[in-house]
């Protein structure tokens, strides 16, 4: 997902100077650093992200040191409490608490950074405790990217998804690591905590044994009835980025305008404009006047703003 335009930025601005506290955005497996989509709600947001690499978040740190609004932890998060052993890759980025698939390793050429290469132990416990630690405030949006334990992540956040209005998580269809819950287990978590998915990006295909580049393959998406076509390259679907909103901000039944307008602001940001204005407007007609109408006047200037982007 791309994130704001130049001419949605200011509007996204303009709407966020309607929120009633900053948003609260999670990163859980933060290494690289935060998404940049994140600089468009600059002054409105705190971030805290997490990685048990401590030699990374000291990294980070230093990258972002003097921003009061950025906090990043060494700790790894998990479904409760424990001593966990983290199986270490050639690509740190890889690592995990799942083992790596050695059949993938031997048959995915481009999964050679998944080979093993040592083992650690660390402890690990749950976002839930460590908002109610550190008085944090709400997690308005939650991503997490952890190697196959988004699952275990989910089960130790159940207070904090009571908050929560959009999560990004990566999901995998078929096993990258050995035990890993796949993409219908997270999902089915997903549903039970409240969430529908919205929709999946960053589709990650990988051919096996050496294949030989593919012929182009046909492939099409539907946007309501308009089919949007182009040529792939083969290989078997292995990951993507799954993209889940709250039950309340889909059907426009929550009980707060603010999170409507919470839930626009950050799909704004990461350029879902659909979502954006689809709440955004839902908090227009929740919200108390004048409210009501500044909402109302900015959803038209980002109409216009983003009329370049999207087919209105």
């Amino acid at each position: 997902m791309h994130g704001a335009t130049a001419a949605t930025e200011g509007v996204i601005r303009t709407l966020a100077s309607h929120l009633d506290r900053p948003l609260g955005l999670v990163d859980v497996g933060c290494r690289w650093g935060f998404a940049d989509a994140w600089e468009s709600l600059a002054g409105v947001v705190r971030l805290v992200g997490f990685d048990p690499d401590a030699g990374e978040c000291a990294q980070l740190r230093d990258r972002y040191a003097g921003r009061s609004n950025v906090e990043v932890v060494a700790r790894g998060l998990d479904a409760k409490a424990a001593r966990r052993v983290v199986h270490l890759t050639a690509e740190p980025a890889c690592s995990s608490f799942f083992p790596p698939d050695r059949t993938v390793i031997d048959h995915v050429a481009d999964l050679a950074v998944m080979r093993p290469v040592g083992n650690a132990e660390i402890e690990t416990g749950t976002l839930d405790e460590w908002l109610q630690e550190t008085d944090w405030g709400p997690a308005d949006y939650i991503k997490l990217d952890v190697q196959g334990a988004e699952a275990d992540v989910l089960l130790g956040s159940t207070r904090a998804l009571a908050d929560t209005v959009v999560m990004e998580i990566e999901v995998e269809f078929n096993a990258l690591y050995t035990g890993q819950p796949l993409f219908a287990d997270v999902d089915s978590l997903a549903r039970s905590r409240g969430f529908q998915l919205w929709r999946l990006s960053n589709l990650a295909h990988y051919v096996r044994d050496g294949a030989p580049p593919h012929a182009p393959i046909a492939d099409v998406h539907y946007c309501d009835s308009r089919p949007v076509h182009w040529d792939s390259p083969g290989g078997q679907l292995f990951w993507a980025h799954a993209l889940y909103v709250a039950d309340d901000v889909v059907e426009c039944t929550s009980l707060t305008w603010q999170r409507l307008l919470r839930a626009g602001c950050i799909a704004g940001a990461i350029g879902l404009h659909d979502l954006a204005l689809h709440a955004w407007m839902g908090a227009s007609r929740a919200a108390p006047e004048p409210s009501s109408s500044q909402v109302r006047t900015a959803i038209s200037d980002y109409r216009d703003a983003s009329a370049e982007e999207i087919d209105l």
